[in-house]
């Protein structure tokens, strides 16, 4: 087995895609292609394969060829990205230091892994809660649609004043909520690692 083969046989494309940020469905067959900002699970994976293909736009490949997609980079930068998520170094290090980056790699998976969690959480509860946003929005829209605000006032009812609060107040949050989801959906592993000052750890 050359080098090449042995960091293809260590990676899954659905864990790869997982790594890189793209939010997966729940049989993680299925995936968001963010680096064409989509808002459906129009990509597949097949973790048998390690290939991929997007229904939206026809493009499909290998699991380098999505890595380089994703990354927006070249297939050898793409290789490279792979092989440290493998763990296998592809210059020409002594044993030691190879041992040394295999041990640094190793302890950075848990990183990796509750980073990945952390993303997945999150994003899941800022949809709920702009879900749940939305629901009381549009019975207070549906409300303002049906009911006369002269008749509501000659019959001291204030459910129409309430309804327009919510519809003045909630649109906001609901806009920030989805700018919010949409930015950190994009977000990809190295970038969460960034942030969390773990950089060095990988």
């Amino acid at each position: 087995m050359n080098l090449i083969d042995d960091v293809l046989s260590r990676v899954r494309i659905s864990d790869v895609a997982e790594a890189l940020g793209v939010e997966l469905d729940r049989t993680r067959r299925r995936g968001v292609a963010i680096w064409r900002k989509g808002k459906k699970f129009s990509v597949s994976f097949n973790d048998q394969k390690n290939c991929w293909h997007d229904f939206a736009t026809g493009d499909g490949g290998g699991v380098v060829s999505f890595a380089a997609r994703v990354l927006a980079c070249d297939s050898k930068a793409a290789l490279e990205w792979l092989a440290a998520c493998a763990g296998v170094p592809l210059d020409h290090r002594t044993e030691a230091e190879k041992r040394e980056w295999s041990r640094r790699m190793h302890a950075a998976k848990p990183q990796a892994e509750r980073l990945v969690r952390w993303k997945l959480e999150t994003l899941e509860g800022l949809r709920e809660q702009r879900n749940r946003l939305l629901r009381i929005y549009h019975r207070a829209i549906r409300f303002i649609t049906h009911h006369d605000i002269d008749e509501c006032e000659r019959r001291g009812d204030l459910r129409f004043e309430a309804a327009l609060v919510v519809g003045w107040s909630y649109w906001p949050q609901i806009r920030e909520l989805d700018k919010a989801i949409d930015e950190l959906a994009e977000v990809g592993y190295s970038d969460l690692l960034r942030r969390f000052g773990m950089g060095g750890a990988a």
